[in-house]
């Protein structure tokens, strides 16, 4: 400390002395936050040998939007593909595969147990397509053991297809977060290539269906000269999540797609106006398969104030007649939002002076119920 006297020096050199350990503390604790810091920053997940498991795969059933595809209800499960992946999201190894099985020829519901060999266990991540061949794809990517997770998230499909004269609606389990355990897609597998290990997934169908019931409430002559259903919508949707393309919607003003072929009479005599299908008639050649759709309306008879549903929500446009008179009648009607798995019933019980009691009741192939009514 030259030019500093002597006494100065003593002071701080007595200064520093009893800051020492202060200074010592202080960058002690700046180590150890750093440390601590390091240490809590969770490093790849580790995943353990080689695991065989079956999966028991049950279809919950009771099978661009097209009608008069011929769709197997009694054979619901023809196919099943079932690809595996590490789950550990934000590291590169989430989309590594350590499995992938194809089963086919397979018969009824289920279930069915698929028995595939991995190559690590841990948690794991399935993904399964249930009667893939008969999605009509809008990609060109073939769904196979060289299949990435990028490509089954983005692989996507606009309708139903027939192959030999029948079809079935794909089904998958849809992917409903990041929990492992609990949510029908990451299951924790233990390391064994002896005994499969049981792995239960229950697939639903990943569209909509759309069906119609009509009555009469006394013995009148009741015709049913046209159900039309508006071209717009979703041009496309995802295996794996349960809403249609959201960039993907068109409008076509003025267009629709007939679902019903030619006039039909109604014979069922419903007095009592009860709205069980048992007490109407079904319209089989009008049943109709729509795709996940977040656009709709809770009031069957009404638009919401969103302008949106009249540009994308699916609409029918019914036109009936009464007593053979010439003058047709007109009946809109507005679907709620459609999901994957539901069954949306179109209801109606035609009198005489003029009134229809019109009603669309939303249900779920798993059986929640959502009755929407109106007159």
């Amino acid at each position: 400390m030259t030019g500093i006297p002597a006494n100065m020096k003593a002071s701080l050199a007595g200064s520093l002395m009893k800051m020492l350990p202060g200074l010592c503390a202080a960058v002690l604790l700046m180590v150890m936050a750093a440390c601590s810091k390091e240490e809590n920053v969770p490093g790849p997940a580790v995943f353990g040998g080689p695991a065989r498991v079956s999966l028991l795969i049950d279809g919950t059933a009771d099978g661009e939007t097209k009608a008069g595809v011929n769709v197997d209800e009694t054979d619901i499960i023809h196919s099943i593909k079932v690809f595996a992946f590490k789950h550990d999201p934000g590291q590169p190894q989430h989309q590594e595969m350590v499995g992938f099985g194809s089963f086919s020829g397979l018969q009824g519901e289920g279930p069915h147990y698929c028995t595939m060999d991995l190559s690590a266990s841990g948690n794991i991540d399935f993904y399964v397509i249930a009667n893939d061949e008969y999605a009509d794809k809008t990609s060109t990517d073939e769904l196979d053991g060289n299949s990435t997770r990028l490509q089954l998230e983005g692989v996507r499909f606009a309708g139903i297809k027939e192959i030999n004269g029948i079809s079935a609606v794909p089904m998958t389990n849809i992917k409903t977060g990041e929990t492992v355990g609990g949510n029908n897609f990451t299951f924790t597998v233990k390391e064994d290539n002896t005994l499969p290990q049981i792995i239960p997934v229950d697939v639903t169908r990943a569209m909509a269906r759309l069906s119609f019931y009509f009555a009469k409430n006394r013995d009148i002559t009741v015709n049913i000269n046209s159900i039309g259903l508006r071209i717009q919508g979703p041009g496309e949707a995802s295996f794996f999540s349960a809403e249609g393309s959201p960039s993907g919607y068109f409008h076509r003003d003025g267009q629709s797609t007939e679902l019903l072929q030619g006039l039909l009479p109604v014979t069922a005599v419903n007095e009592s106006g009860s709205l069980d299908d048992s007490a109407l008639q079904p319209v089989e050649d009008a049943t109709s398969y729509l795709l996940p759709n977040i656009y709709g309306s809770d009031d069957p008879d009404n638009l919401p104030a969103s302008g949106d549903v009249l540009a994308y929500g699916y609409i029918l446009d019914i036109e009936y007649s009464i007593n053979n008179t010439w003058e047709t009648r007109h009946k809109t009607v507005y679907l709620p939002a459609v999901s994957p798995n539901m069954d949306i019933k179109v209801k109606a019980i035609i009198a005489d002076p003029v009134n229809i009691n019109l009603v669309v009741i939303a249900l779920s192939w798993t059986g929640r119920d959502m009755e929407i009514t109106f007159n």
